[in-house]
């Protein structure tokens, strides 16, 4: 309790401003010199202000915000009305109201529309964009980024092009679509340095690095941050958010001293700005758990609940309870974990937040299998998987809808481009001489004749083509059907190989015999690194190769989880970018489980720390797959020992044409040479 108390109070009063000073200093002098101005002058200072404090306090922004809507209606200054209600819309916003916010911004766009003009209706476009991604209607704020986008492009703006294709790439990164999200993001990148928009590069580079970040280019993502970080530019609102990204970043890697680092540091800045550190006390919560620090992890979790509870945002309420029907089950807690869990899964249902709901379903068959209830679990686990698979094709089904509405659009725009410089053209025909109108519509007779004589060639060529599409459409329709039909097998043997793990889940909370639980674990370990290599196929492009970074990546997570290691021994994994079709991938993965397992259970004595390096590389035409511990080594027979583990490595290792060198001291060292394909 009392590193909960620090967390929640160290530093309110240390955070040093000097990164933005001469942003300050503006804003200081403005405050200033108010009260000797007076018309569209305090206008402007006042929404100046109301802008400008949104990065610093919340408290001033609405404040000013206020101030210059009231004065800007006093002397009918339509373009000061407009950006003050943009300011008070954003200033809504950041107090969660979305409703208010699309009022204000609806507002702002009507009396846009009005004096017809384009420059302030592009920001409100802009401003809504923003709210409907918040609230998560994609299609709508798809539809208001392009109109934005469009006004923009035609008023030849390109500080306000690169604003859209930041935000319309944060909007595809929000729906998965990583490769469309970075070519965006890239783009804005490239306009704000060409023209030196430099107070806009640090939320590119941020945003940039989270594309990363879930792609888990991690390295990558670090050199985006800390260039973002070194900019004298960067804001304490985007600092919270930069120090948090740092953290999620630590945590992925498994250090997790870093991560509690970051995440406290995103925590006080927050506080310091009277935002409500609800997403970094979750984060926190999930390291400590992750830590294996349950009690903490769970007074922390209900810090954040508290504060999620008073923001009003449901969906992220859920994924704090889920968190918490975790650790009650890890706590063994069982009665409490139904009653967090039964709580979760209420909620999940009225609000109709579906993915939310699944993560539900699947927390609450563990605890219900905990319980000995076997047939609830069972049914719950069923309801999880049926309830997934809608997910997962749901979620592909909204990412194609934003990404054809993104080509839609795109195409309306260019005909209606077209058909405006169409129009330009034929208005400027009319002002010419009438000779000249003569002189086209004698070529245009002149082309009908050429068009005719011609008309039998074309005839039979367009007959040949048609045919031959016809044929090359047939073709790709049978591909389309088969790469679906492979890609269904590939789903539902993940499907059945997961339930497979999960009766022998159940069974085994029934075993007492220390042997036989070991034994189903094992299995249970195996089936997993089987299951993941077809749930990658499922979810690949490609559906014969297997990318080995993610996939091991993967693996490694689970067993450390499984053999409860991740609190005592560190882990390494560096992978090239390999790519391994099915029938090599499968056995590696099986002989990555035995080695790691082995390492994990048998390495290094209780409470012992230590490291487990785990690599995979390219070596001209083979791989090396190496698994090195720093523990106690292997025993003096261990030649001879004929355990089932070894003698299934050995196996795959013939079974794939590879060779397996063992070192026996420091620790232990398995590398496994093996043909690529």
């Amino acid at each position: 309790m009392k590193n909960v108390k620090n967390i929640l109070t160290i530093s309110l009063m240390m955070i040093c401003f000097s990164n933005y000073g001469q942003q300050q200093k503006r804003l200081d002098s403005l405050e200033h010199v108010l009260t000797n101005i007076s018309g569209k002058e305090k206008v402007n200072a006042l929404n100046e202000l109301g802008s400008g404090y949104a990065f610093i306090s919340l408290e001033k922004a609405e404040k000013y915000s206020f101030l210059g809507l009231n004065e800007s209606r006093e002397i009918n200054f339509n373009e000061g009305t407009i950006q003050a209600l943009v300011n008070v819309g954003f200033s809504h916003m950041d107090h969660y109201a979305m409703d208010s916010a699309k009022y204000y911004f609806n507002e702002a766009l009507s009396l846009a529309e009005s004096i017809s003009n384009d420059e302030q209706k592009a920001k409100c476009y802009n401003a809504l964009g923003i709210v409907y991604k918040k609230t998560s209607n994609y299609p709508e704020a798809l539809k208001y980024y392009k109109q934005a986008l469009y006004i923009q492009e035609k008023l030849d703006n390109t500080n306000g092009q690169s604003s859209l294709f930041n935000n319309l790439g944060k909007l595809l990164l929000e729906i998965g679509d990583y490769n469309n999200a970075l070519e965006y993001l890239l783009e804005a990148l490239k306009l704000n340095r060409e023209y030196n928009y430099d107070y806009k590069v640090v939320g590119n580079l941020m945003n940039i690095a989270l594309v990363n970040t879930y792609q888990d280019e991690l390295e990558q993502a670090k050199e985006y941050l800390n260039e973002a970080k070194s900019n004298d530019l960067l804001n304490s609102r985007q600092k919270v958010a930069l120090f948090n990204d740092f953290g999620t970043i630590a945590k992925k890697e498994g250090d997790f001293d870093s991560a509690l680092h970051y995440f406290n540091k995103s925590m006080e800045l927050s506080l310091d700005l009277d935002m409500k550190p609800a997403i970094q006390l979750h984060n926190l919560a999930e390291t400590y758990y992750d830590m294996g620090n349950y009690e903490l992890a769970l007074n922390i979790s209900g810090s954040a609940l508290k504060l999620k509870e008073e923001i009003g945002n449901y969906s992220s309420q859920l994924f704090t309870l889920n968190l918490q029907t975790q650790i009650y089950l890890s706590l063994n807690q069982l009665g409490k974990a139904l009653e967090v869990g039964e709580k979760a899964l209420s909620i999940s249902i009225e609000k109709g937040i579906k993915d939310r709901r699944v993560q539900s379903l699947k927390y609450l068959s563990d605890v219900y299998a905990a319980r000995n209830e076997h047939g609830r679990a069972w049914a719950l686990r069923l309801e999880y998987e049926q309830r997934h698979d809608s997910i997962f094709n749901a979620e592909k089904a909204r990412q194609q809808a934003v990404l054809l509405a993104l080509y839609e659009t795109e195409k309306q725009q260019k005909t209606i481009e077209l058909q405006q410089t169409s129009l330009d053209v034929q208005r400027s025909e009319i002002a010419q001489q009438s000779f000249k109108q003569w002189v086209l519509i004698g070529m245009i007779i002149l082309f009908s004749i050429l068009i005719f004589i011609a008309q039998r060639g074309w005839s039979r060529q367009k007959k040949f083509n048609e045919e031959l599409a016809s044929k090359n459409l047939t073709i790709g329709q049978k591909n389309a059907e088969n790469e679906t039909l492979l890609k269904e097998i590939h789903h539902r043997v993940k499907n059945n190989l997961q339930i497979i793990s999960s009766i022998l889940n159940i069974q085994s909370r029934k075993l007492e015999d220390p042997s036989a639980k070991r034994v189903v674990s094992e299995g249970r370990s195996r089936i997993k690194s089987m299951s993941l290599i077809h749930e990658k196929l499922y979810s690949n492009d490609h559906l014969s190769e297997i990318n080995m970074k993610e996939y091991i990546q993967e693996l490694s997570d689970f067993l450390f989880k499984t053999y409860g290691s991740s609190s005592k021994v560190e882990r390494s994994v560096k992978v090239d970018g390999i790519k391994l079709d099915i029938d090599i991938a499968i056995p590696v993965g099986l002989i990555l489980n035995e080695l790691v397992s082995n390492a994990l259970k048998y390495a290094f004595n209780e409470n012992e720390k230590g490291r487990l390096n785990i690599s995979l590389v390219k070596d001209d035409a083979s791989c090396l797959l190496t698994v090195r511990d720093s523990g106690r080594g292997l025993p003096k027979d261990f030649e001879n020992l004929k355990n089932m583990g070894m003698r299934l490595v050995n196996s795959l290792t013939e079974q794939i044409g590879g060779t397996l060198n063992i070192k026996k001291h420091p620790g232990a060292e398995f590398i496994l040479k093996f043909k690529s394909g």
